[in-house]
């Protein structure tokens, strides 16, 4: 059964297939549809399957093209005369940029063999949804689609995809009662641009914020869940060779999927050269075990590097199969890969023309190779290994493995036991130096993580818990950025444990044994500020009663008179009580010169952590968590004597400027929060 991904790249491969067409003027018009007599002509006609050939040369210039469904409607209608003849069909085009319409499953009546050559072919999915071309008898049974482009209609493919659950297995499995032979060699895909606008949309943006598409017709591109359980099992029961060599498009999955939902009882022949495989597929390594009569397999021109393929099935196979390994990247043969050849059975396979790098490392297979037993009974077809040349090292180029001998490797050194000492102590020096190197450099991820994820406190460290305070942390944010807020942050960090201030309670009982849940407790103005209090001194309020300020720095942020007040009242307090009080988190990145000054020489000072740091909640948690205290050189830093100076004659608003909020300020200074709140 194929998933539903799975049956979207099956479908894919096979529908090459289908392309075509090149076609030569013919008046024979009772073999060829009308549509067709100045593209195609027959060539030759026989009793045999199929009894009448049909050669399709395509241009650019045609003012004909082929198609699919005017052959079918054309072999359909009873007053042409077809009914109970075969066709075979040959599209040539004389152009890379020709094209021709070909959907799937390509069902028509009387089409037997279709070859496509050089073509550009549309429409796969056009007929995905016409229930009466399914149920069409299959008759097709060669298809041969070679060097040509199978164009997508991004749109289309995507309706495919939501609509895959009512989609019949007839036009998942091609026409598997029928087909004998599949050839995609050198095909590759080009989806056209129709939904360029909502792949722009969905392009995560610099600063890692979520966009949600204003387009409703882009919401297509989110795929239903019920693709991920979606199963539908084809039987290819005459299907004998796949040829889809040549090809840079294969999935890492693909083998998996044609293995895992689709049977294969007579298949003899598997083409996958010149595929950039540089693993053997686990589905191909037990071949006998999916492909019972496997005659040939041919992944040459590749880049696998091992042979390695199972044999516990082998007992089950019915054929004496050989697979070719040839032009691969097999570079080193052990005495082990000797043994693997020698459990393969009914099998032969082919590793010669391979780049064998006659090193040292070749020495035990060159003893092994000395035994004159070797290649006797079932080894003896593998009696080539001893003509097989080294590539490399230079010196041995050329030269054949049976006429190696550990002398010729010069291996001596290797040997000399009295090195190893020095060796290990070498790899052990090098081992603590770059541990060493690795720790200074990553030195304060290791503190951060060594907290966060152990609750260990390195040196310097002090955890102080909530002491006096009420809150762990104020956040000051505009209300452009409250869902982020509110969502994301404040859920994080409310609802995450803090063992470490459990373990540091003063309350009688606390132990390892007896932990009580504690989480990090924020102040949120939204929720937090006291009604009936002027905003000035519910800011000043909650920067005091908090151990930390959390700036939540955005574009927004910086456009907000009030959010910059609560900055100013945050590095004031970290001055006063001479400890690390602000945090700031960059959530948007924001241009330097859209900063106010006063931030701008700040952030110099102060580090910031970023939200799409991978150790953004771990660097927060720390920082939130471990108390730090101001460096002199902090204190003294020109920026940070910049900053005091630049609080005492910064031009705010008076707090009760109405064109500061958006809240009604009645004549006490008390504010009456509306639906849209304070504007920060």
């Amino acid at each position: 059964m194929l998933s539903p991904m799975t049956r979207l790249s099956l479908a894919t491969f096979f529908a090459f297939s289908f392309c075509q067409d090149e076609t030569t003027p013919s008046p024979h018009r009772q073999f060829v549809p009308p549509q067709f007599d100045q593209i195609c002509a027959p060539v030759t006609f026989s009793e045999q399957i199929p009894p009448m050939k049909i050669k399709c040369t395509l241009t650019r210039n045609d003012e004909q093209t082929w198609r699919l469904a005017t052959l079918r409607e054309w072999m359909m209608e009873t007053k042409n005369n077809q009914s109970g003849k075969q066709y075979s069909y040959e599209i040539q085009c004389d152009r890379s940029d020709s094209s021709l319409s070909l959907p799937w499953p390509m069902k028509c009546p009387g089409l037997v063999e279709l070859v496509v050559r050089n073509c550009n072919i549309t429409g796969m999915y056009s007929e995905y949804d016409r229930p009466d071309i399914f149920t069409m008898p299959s008759q097709l049974i060669r298809v041969e689609v070679t060097d040509s482009t199978m164009v997508i209609k991004h749109s289309r493919f995507l309706e495919v995809v939501h609509r895959i659950t009512n989609v019949s297995s007839d036009f998942d499995c091609l026409q598997q009662e029928t087909v004998e032979e599949l050839v995609f060699r050198n095909i590759s895909y080009m989806l056209d641009d129709d939904m360029e606008h909502c792949l722009q949309m969905f392009r995560p943006p610099k600063d890692n914020a979520s966009i949600v598409p204003v387009d409703p017709s882009c919401n297509i591109l989110l795929l239903p869940p019920e693709l991920r359980n979606l199963e539908v099992e084809c039987n290819f029961q005459k299907l004998r060779i796949i040829d889809e060599s040549i090809s840079n498009t294969l999935s890492v999955y693909y083998h998996r999927f044609l293995t895992k939902y689709s049977k294969f009882p007579v298949l003899e022949f598997l083409n996958y050269s010149s595929n950039h495989i540089n693993v053997v597929p686990e589905e191909l390594r037990d071949w006998s075990f999916y492909f019972l009569s496997l005659k040939h397999m041919d992944l040459s021109h590749n880049k696998i590097e091992k042979i390695t393929f199972e044999t516990k099935f082998n007992f089950s196979h019915k054929n004496d199969t050989y697979i070719n390994l040839q032009y691969n990247n097999i570079t080193s043969l052990t005495p082990m890969d000797l043994d693997h050849l020698r459990n393969q059975q009914k099998t032969f396979i082919d590793i010669r023309n391979n780049p064998i790098n006659c090193g040292c490392n070749l020495e035990d297979f060159i003893k092994a190779l000395s035994n004159k037993l070797l290649f006797t009974g079932d080894m003896k077809k593998y009696e080539y290994i001893k003509d097989m040349n080294c590539a490399q090292p230079d010196h041995l180029a050329g030269r054949s493995l049976g006429s190696l001998t550990v002398e010729i490797l010069n291996c001596v050194l290797e040997h000399n036991t009295s090195v190893i000492p020095f060796v290990v102590l070498a790899v052990v020096v090098v081992i603590v130096l770059g541990v060493v190197v690795i720790a200074f450099i990553y030195r304060k991820e290791i503190r951060i993580l060594f907290y966060t994820r152990f609750n260990i406190l390195l040196c310097g460290d002090v955890y102080k818990g909530l002491g006096s305070k009420q809150f762990h942390a104020f956040v000051s944010y505009s209300t452009e950025d409250e869902e982020w807020v509110i969502d994301v942050l404040a859920n994080r960090l409310e609802n995450t444990e803090s063992t470490r201030e459990v373990l540091s309670s003063s309350e009688p009982g606390t132990t390892r044994g007896n932990r009580r849940s504690t989480r990090f407790n924020l102040c949120i103005h939204g929720r937090d500020f006291v009604p009936g209090i002027p905003i000035i001194e519910n800011i000043i309020n909650s920067v005091q009663n908090s151990r930390h300020t959390i700036i939540i720095l955005t574009p927004n942020f910086v456009q907000s008179r009030w959010a910059m007040e609560e900055f100013l009242q945050a590095y004031n307090q970290s001055i006063n009580e001479r400890r690390r009080h602000l945090i700031i988190v960059i959530l948007e990145e924001v241009s330097e010169d859209k900063m106010d000054p006063l931030l701008r020489r700040c952030l110099k000072t102060f580090t910031y952590i970023k939200v799409s740091d991978k150790l953004f909640y771990d660097r927060l948690t720390y920082s939130l968590s471990a108390d730090k205290k101001l460096s002199n050189d902090e204190l003294s830093n020109e920026n940070s004597v910049q900053c005091i100076r630049d609080s005492v004659t910064l031009d705010m608003p008076n707090c009760y400027d109405s064109g500061v909020f958006e809240g009604d300020v009645s004549m006490k200074g008390e504010t009456n929060f509306s639906d849209n709140g304070i504007r920060l």
